[in-house]
């Protein structure tokens, strides 16, 4: 991941179907560097199969929505995972 050093987002959102590789994989990758292991990832994927959803999760992911998303499950799992004692600054 050459394109990361130095960047320290608050939060990963990505999509399962990325261009060359799955979020799944992606997100693998991610939880391998130090700096992104505790960072809350939110995948986003059109199949919600059983076996899908259990693969995406035991990638490291922290919340998977499924496709369509409401912009209410966005916002709630964002503040869910930015702000965990529910303290809004």
């Amino acid at each position: 991941m050459k394109y990361l050093p130095g960047f320290r987002p608050h939060l990963v959102m990505c999509d399962d179907g990325l261009p060359g590789m799955q979020g799944r994989e992606f997100i693998r990758i991610l939880r391998e560097l130090p700096d992104f292991r505790h960072i809350p990832v939110i995948v986003m994927t059109g199949n919600a199969f059983d076996d899908e959803v259990s693969d995406i999760m035991a990638s490291g992911a922290n919340e998977l929505l499924k496709k369509p998303v409401h912009l209410g499950s966005l916002h709630e799992r964002i503040i869910k995972h930015l702000f965990p004692a529910g303290v809004i600054t």
